[in-house]
């Protein structure tokens, strides 16, 4: 059976499962799936570059944000922070951010900029499957992930407390694969150094 698009997927679950009567509660169970890719998964796939304008201590993080890769202003990168950190910082100092912590669906910086833009290095939620959007990048590139995580997500449905250990272990085993691809996509194979840390300084108070 061919396995590339919604329409597949939801086959290949009634298939698997040997029912007929999954069809209705398919989307359910796919898009049960791309929550847990959401917070599990990142990859260079994910990744979108954007441009927005500063204009105080805070900033709206973009709508299909799912976390932070790197922030950057003038060529000079932020360094993420605790917003505890960020906050205890009053808002008179001002000038050019270099810390930078994401609460509540907003960056917030300091020294809070009165005016600049920033660029964003961010991961975005996967593009939902549906029947509208029958596939997406990781439905092409790893349909074996989407059917076995979907099929999980069938077994909590039907409570077939037998094969859910069994389905569930490939499913985050498929995750893991899926991560490695995408640090040897990334950096090639090689093993990487962590690099020293120089605390920063902001305005003669350390972070």
């Amino acid at each position: 059976m061919a396995l590339a698009n919604y329409t597949d997927l939801v086959a290949a679950i009634n298939g698997w499962l040997n029912r007929s009567d999954m069809t209705s509660i398919a989307p359910d169970l796919i898009a049960l799936a791309e929550a847990e890719f959401n917070r599990v998964l990142r990859t260079p796939e994910m990744e979108v570059r954007s441009t927005a304008t500063m204009s105080g201590e805070a900033l709206a993080v973009p709508a299909d944000f799912i976390g932070l890769r790197s922030i950057s202003s003038d060529n000079a990168s932020f360094e993420p922070a605790s917003i505890d950190d960020v906050l205890n910082l009053p808002t008179s100092y001002t000038g050019s951010p270099r810390m930078v912590a994401v609460s509540d669906g907003q960056f917030f910086f300091r020294p809070v900029p009165s005016s600049g833009t920033v660029e964003i290095v961010y991961y975005q939620k996967i593009p939902a499957l549906t029947a509208g959007s029958p596939t997406n990048w990781l439905m092409t590139k790893y349909p074996d992930l989407y059917l076995f995580a979907a099929l999980a997500q069938a077994e909590f449905y039907n409570w077939n407390d037998a094969r859910l250990p069994l389905v569930k272990a490939r499913t985050e085993e498929l995750m893991e694969q899926v991560n490695q691809a995408a640090q040897k996509e990334r950096y090639g194979g090689r093993t990487l150094r962590m690099a020293s840390r120089v605390e920063p300084s902001v305005c003669g108070v350390r972070a």
